[in-house]
């Protein structure tokens, strides 16, 4: 930016023997005095310098405020404009879907949103507080959106398989009779069926505080702490609730920019941090791969999604460490575990269903 301050200093040079001053002839009329013409121009230049110095001081003063303002207007408008240009060029040269997702995410990562941003204004979107009920109990977890709707009306949403199941006796394990959704600013309470429902480890106070809690079909050391449900009758809408992408390897590794969108409580909260540990296995914690993270994971976050600053889906909430001696340690089962468990899920003779079904999720394989 161009220093107004000292812009005309010395430019007519003063002292010592300066430049003579020229007149032009007057051609013998003497003296002219100003017209009220000439008067008028002067006054005119007066208020133009006076406008244009106001404007200067003035910008000076705001223009850390503007830059700010629109840089952020910016920002969320480029990525939405991108978004759309690149979707019609890649439509019109009959670009597949996967290509689509990688120049879109590689395109969008140039922008320096941090994920806590993303998920305030789009993960939340695709996120659902989950309610789980039978005659003696109930639990409130999280899920998120994997699928738009097919054409069978049906989508599918992820969450963990703890949400949905609870101890029937010392050593099995049920899945409630009543699983419904919510979502921000909607009130029609959904419906859910499970439809593959992995395992997981767990100690009751009610049956002795030190037994362990599965049977053989949900046997935490075989399948991840994982579940797929879909919806009964109605689903939600694919433009109100879009889908989340899910990240095609477990490439986040230390440091990675991270947020987690879940119900802590029963109400919608955004907590962010960094990936603390790339995807690793924990001994004795359950089976698949595991992200450690310092976004805080509490009660009724179980299910929520782990997102890089492009918003896709690195990891699944699932606990955190409790204990006196360690603070923000939390656990999110990696991406990578939950395709797989995804393509089990379609097999009819794994899945509750009883039958082969077709899970369209979007995968993106470009890290952020």
């Amino acid at each position: 930016m161009d220093n107004f301050n000292n812009f005309f200093d010395n430019v007519n040079g003063t002292g010592g023997n300066n430049t003579p001053v020229y007149h032009t002839p007057d051609n013998g009329k003497g003296d002219r005095k100003m017209t009220p013409v000439v008067i008028l121009f002067i006054v005119i230049a007066l208020l133009m310098c006076l406008a244009i110095i106001v404007n200067v001081v003035v910008l000076a003063v705001v223009k850390d405020e503007i830059a700010a303002k629109y840089a952020a207007s910016m920002s969320e408008s480029i990525r939405s404009e991108y978004d759309g240009a690149i979707l019609d060029y890649l439509d019109k040269n009959n670009i597949t879907e996967d290509m689509w997702n990688s120049v879109k995410e590689e395109i969008l990562g140039n922008y320096d949103l941090t994920a806590a941003e993303v998920a305030g204004k789009e993960t939340i979107k695709s996120v659902a507080r989950i309610t789980a009920t039978n005659n003696k109990s109930s639990a409130i977890a999280t899920g998120f959106l994997i699928t738009d709707i097919d054409s069978t009306g049906t989508r599918y949403l992820v969450t963990n398989a703890h949400a949905v199941l609870y101890a029937a006796s010392r050593t099995s394990m049920a899945l409630y009779s009543s699983i419904t959704c919510t979502f921000e600013n909607d009130h029609t309470v959904y419906r859910l069926e499970p439809v593959y429902v992995g395992g997981y480890y767990a100690t009751y106070e009610s049956f002795g505080g030190t037994s362990v809690v599965y049977d053989s079909k949900y046997d935490y050391t075989s399948l991840p702490d994982l579940a797929i449900l879909r919806f009964v009758s109605t689903a939600p809408s694919d433009t109100d609730h879009p889908s989340l992408s899910i990240a095609a390897s477990d490439y986040s590794t230390y440091g990675d920019n991270v947020a987690l969108v879940g119900y802590p409580n029963g109400e919608l909260m955004v907590t962010s941090g960094c990936v603390s540990q790339p995807a690793h296995t924990l001994e004795g914690w359950g089976f698949g791969d595991y992200y450690t993270t310092d976004a805080a994971i509490n009660s009724g976050n179980s299910g929520g999604p782990l997102i890089n600053r492009n918003g896709t889906v690195i990891g699944v909430a699932e606990s955190k460490l409790n204990t006196e001696e360690y603070e923000n340690i939390g656990y999110a089962v990696s991406a990578e575990t939950l395709i797989k468990f995804i393509a089990d899920a379609t097999n009819g003779s794994k899945n509750e269903l009883g039958k082969s079904v077709t899970i369209n999720y979007n995968r993106v394989a470009v890290k952020a």
